[in-house]
């Protein structure tokens, strides 16, 4: 009940960090890797300057649900220094993350087949701390579409 009130007070504090679209092109230019995938959810986001260094976040309840294939896609705005790390979690801790620690690289969304119907969490941040801005899309394949990626 504890994690659950600190998640709640996060998400509503992160409107503070959160506002508008930058670029209102970015959408349409973010969508067009969907293909298949069907647009449930755009999320803008703009990050001001940290002042004390830290990379702020901005943090995001979702749900989905069983065998659906889901695609969470990052796109930052031409005039942002930073690229957008979105990490995505579950109630066992973290999923998965653009970022590869491995190789240092940052990918362009997250690929995720829900095993189980449930509440899971998105964060967004950026790889600096300078002013930023981006949005992410969530995207899912349909019924039959998800059959198709299943079998191939």
């Amino acid at each position: 009940m504890k994690k659950q009130f600190i998640l709640l007070m996060l998400l509503i504090l992160c409107g503070v960090l959160t506002y508008g679209q930058c670029n209102p092109t970015l959408v349409d230019l973010c969508g067009t890797g969907l293909e298949d995938f069907k647009l449930i959810k755009v999320f803008p986001v703009k990050m001001k300057k940290s002042r004390k260094g830290k990379h702020p976040e901005a943090y995001f309840s979702l749900t989905f649900n069983k065998d659906k294939v889901y695609k969470l896609s990052a796109c930052t705005d031409s005039t942002s220094t930073g690229e957008m790390v979105i990490d995505l979690y579950g109630k066992s801790g973290h999923i998965s993350s653009t970022y590869d620690e491995r190789t240092g690289e940052n990918l362009s969304g997250i690929l995720y087949k829900c095993s189980s119907t449930a509440s899971y969490y998105m964060t967004i941040k950026f790889t600096n701390t300078k002013e930023n801005c981006g949005v992410c899309l969530l995207s899912f394949l349909t019924a039959e579409e998800t059959r198709e990626w299943y079998e191939k």
